[in-house]
C-alpha cells in the first residue's frame, strides 16, 4: 500500500481570486496514489450507474466515477482550484444573482448525486464497503455544504460561505475525510486486489487510484 499518511483534516477556504470550493489536505497529492488502491482507466461519470459491482475491476471503475463527479461539482480538492460550476455559483452569489445561483446550486448537487449513485456500486463490492462509506459521507458534506451556501446567499458570499463551512463540519466530514485517507479503511481492498494489477492514472484526473 505504500507509505504511511498522517491525519488530515478537510475544510472549505476562499481560494483567491476564484472564491472556489476547496478542501484542504496534508499531503493530500502524496496519499492519494500511495493510500487509495482503487483504479479506473477514466471516461467521463455515466449518468445511470451500473448494477452494483462483483468484482476488483468494477469496483475500481465505479470508485473513480465518483471521484470524477466529486471533481466535476467543487473542483479539485487537492488544489483548491474549484469548478466551473462552483466558480459560476459562487459568482452568481457575489453578484446577487439569486435565480443563476438556485440552478448552479442545483447542478452541483446533480452531480455530487451521480457521485454518491457511484459509490452505492462500488461499495456493493464487499472489500469495499468502508472507503465507499467514508467518500459518500464527503460527497453528503458537500451537498450540505451547497445547500447552506445557497440559503445564505442574500447575505453575501462572506457570510454564506461562513455558514456553509459550518453545515460542511456538522455533517463529520473532517472524520470522514481524514478516515478516506488512512490506510487501515484500503486495507481489504487491497488484500482483494488481483495480483499483478497496478494503480492506473484515473481518466484526466491528476490521481491514480
Amino acid at each position: 500500500m505504500g507509505r504511511q499518511a498522517r491525519p488530515s483534516t478537510v475544510k472549505h477556504a476562499i481560494s483567491g481570486p476564484t472564491r472556489s470550493l476547496r478542501v484542504v489536505a496534508v499531503a493530500l497529492a502524496a496519499v492519494v496514489t500511495t493510500v487509495i488502491v482503487a483504479a479506473c482507466g477514466g471516461g467521463a461519470a455515466s449518468p445511470t450507474p451500473p448494477p452494483g459491482a462483483t468484482n476488483f475491476e468494477e469496483f475500481r471503475t465505479a470508485n473513480c466515477a465518483a471521484w470524477e463527479s466529486m471533481f466535476l461539482a467543487v473542483g479539485n480538492p487537492d488544489t483548491g482550484s474549484g469548478s466551473d460550476r462552483s466558480h459560476a455559483f459562487e459568482d452568481a452569489i457575489a453578484g446577487r444573482d439569486l435565480a443563476t445561483a438556485d440552478l448552479e446550486a442545483a447542478a452541483i448537487r446533480d452531480e455530487l448525486e451521480t457521485g454518491r449513485a457511484h459509490v452505492a456500486v462500488a461499495a456493493s463490492w464487499p472489500p469495499g464497503a468502508e472507503p465507499m462509506a467514508q467518500l459518500d459521507r464527503v460527497l453528503v458534506a458537500f451537498e450540505a455544504y451547497v445547500e447552506a451556501e445557497r440559503a445564505a446567499a442574500g447575505k453575501g458570499l462572506s457570510a454564506a460561505k461562513q455558514e456553509a463551512q459550518a453545515a460542511f463540519e456538522a455533517t463529520g466530514a473532517l472524520e470522514a475525510w481524514s478516515l478516506l485517507l488512512t490506510p487501515d479503511t484500503w486495507a481489504e481492498v487491497n488484500a482483494a486486489r488481483p495480483a499483478g494489477v497496478q494503480p492506473e492514472r484515473c481518466g484526466d484526473l491528476p490521481i491514480s487510484f
